[in-house]
């Protein structure tokens, strides 16, 4: 229950603006199984592991950003072995990309706001574009065979079936965008 102290969080934090909106979520969300039996059995106590489910990639993103360090340290390191810093970049590009997809935004010639961090493959020309968005939900997927077999192999025969339609360029993709998306 500690997300709902304000002293967990870092000044910067807009407490209240936090929890308002995890009170509309419950609210929106009232009829979900969870959201029911949280409220009639556990006295509307939700703990974090429950209530993220009521959260946005945003939110979710902005929960990280404003815990204290020492805690993105534990949960970067422990979860995604990375750095605090670098998983803070990829929450950021996910928000990004699940942004754009879910308006109907373009991706061909898009710029993303958000840079991935902690990607050696990547430089200024791509860092922004869809490929660096690809190298960091690599970096972030947790199994290395379901990403080859499905998720990749998903990319190879989209871009088989439009090659004439696009030209990887425009997106950011290397020559070698096979061997770089390949996880090992």
């Amino acid at each position: 229950m500690g997300y709902l102290e304000e002293k967990n969080y870092y000044p910067k934090h807009k407490h209240q603006d936090f929890i308002s909106k995890i009170e509309a979520e419950k609210e929106k969300r009232k009829k979900e199984p969870f959201v029911e039996h949280h409220k009639k059995n556990k006295g509307d106590k939700f703990p974090v592991w429950v209530i993220i489910e009521l959260f946005s990639f945003g939110m979710l993103s902005f929960f990280y950003s404003d815990l204290p360090i020492n805690d993105q340290k534990v949960i970067s390191r422990n979860f995604f072995k990375t750095h605090q810093k670098t998983l803070k970049s990829w929450l950021k590009c996910c928000t990004d990309i699940r942004n754009s997809c879910a308006h109907f935004g373009r991706l061909y010639y898009k710029s993303f706001s958000s840079i991935p961090d902690g990607i050696p493959e990547l430089n200024d020309k791509n860092n922004r574009s869809l490929f660096g968005v690809a190298m960091m939900l690599k970096s972030f997927y947790p199994d290395t065979e379901k990403w080859n077999s499905e998720i990749l192999k998903t990319i190879i025969t989209l871009f088989n079936d439009y090659q004439n339609e696009i030209q990887l360029i425009h997106i950011g993709f290397p020559s070698d965008w096979k061997l770089k998306l390949t996880k090992n």
